[in-house]
């Protein structure tokens, strides 16, 4: 994976490819601490580019098919 990417497109990067995943195997794929971890996953949160499931031990994120990133709604 590469590196030179802002941590947010890596995490992004990483959902298209697994489809969803816990925010430890996240961590430890990517080689983020976790700190940077919960940060990346709350802003993609509030970005509404991806969404969370479950709770505690079972949550797992994915990417937000439903709505479009926040910089490409088109207004009438």
């Amino acid at each position: 994976m590469q590196t030179d990417l802002p941590d947010s497109e890596r995490v992004i990067h990483f959902l298209r490819v697994t489809g969803q995943s816990s925010p430890a195997n996240i961590r430890d794929s990517l080689g983020l601490s976790r700190s940077v971890t919960f940060r990346v996953l709350q802003a993609l949160t509030h970005a509404r580019r991806i969404v969370s499931h479950g709770q505690t031990r079972t949550l797992v994120y994915r990417l937000n098919e439903r709505e479009p990133p926040l910089g490409r709604i088109d207004l009438n």
